[in-house]
């Protein structure tokens, strides 16, 4: 495991709801990827969500790409996902987002309350459903939202002025919110700044508090968001991508 060991890891996920692994993956070695994710957005099959004619969202390319299908199974990866959510964890989308400044976008605070799935199963305690770029979404019983972990590979440096995560430790712990909790986390003004370089993961819980403001020296900022889970889901869901 990259410069902090399993117990480290697991105690940081499990108390604060993230952990920033620095140097994970070497600066040359995602050039290629970089290059392959920037041809597929010509992809027939992936969804590029665009602002004034430049993309800033990827969607749909873990099953449609087959570089970011690989790249999610290595072992740098697969490792620390499985010391958390054990043997069996796999990949079960994959987003690239990118910040420049033409597409200088932001988030409030929030929960990741989500999931895709390949095609739309009404069922007790799901819902209610949506479509983003054309994937179905859903909204499943909170436990499904505690099965995954997420790891967002930076290709880019991810600092202060660049619109780094900011996130509410601990808050993932509280289950699902109102927005009147949300706004009581927020008042503790507790929040962390999540710089990475790149090469750095940060591996989070979707349901740990959010928010990502708009760059102040924008530059791309390109970060590949993969989650991860163990589960399967029921009455014939499956995992989207």
């Amino acid at each position: 495991m990259s410069s902090i060991d399993e117990i480290q890891f697991c105690d940081a996920i499990e108390r604060q709801g993230y952990c920033i692994v620095p140097g994970v993956f070497e600066a040359i070695s995602l050039e290629l990827l970089k290059s392959q994710l920037s041809s597929s957005r010509n992809h027939q099959s992936v969804h590029s969500r665009k602002h004034k004619g430049e993309s800033f969202a990827l969607r749909n390319i873990l099953h449609f790409v087959p570089e970011v299908s690989e790249f999610a199974r290595q072992k740098e990866l697969i490792s620390m996902v499985e010391s958390v959510l054990g043997t069996g964890a796999r990949a079960t989308k994959a987003i690239l987002f990118d910040k420049t400044s033409t597409v200088n976008w932001h988030l409030r605070w929030h929960q990741d309350l989500t999931i895709s799935v390949k095609e739309k199963i009404d069922l007790p305690d799901y819902g209610p459903w949506s479509l983003k770029a054309g994937i179905n979404h859903v909204q499943p019983p909170v436990e499904v939202m505690q099965s995954i972990l997420a790891a967002r590979v930076h290709l880019d440096a991810c600092g202060a002025d660049n619109a780094a995560l900011e996130v509410l430790p601990g808050s993932h712990s509280a289950g699902k919110l109102s927005e009147e909790e949300i706004n009581l986390w927020k008042s503790r003004g507790e929040s962390q700044l999540c710089e990475c370089q790149v090469g750095d993961v940060l591996f989070m819980r979707p349901l740990l508090l959010h928010c990502s403001g708009k760059a102040r020296k924008p530059d791309h900022r390109r970060v590949l968001h993969i989650e991860y889970s163990a589960l399967d889901l029921p009455g014939g869901l499956e995992w989207g991508g």
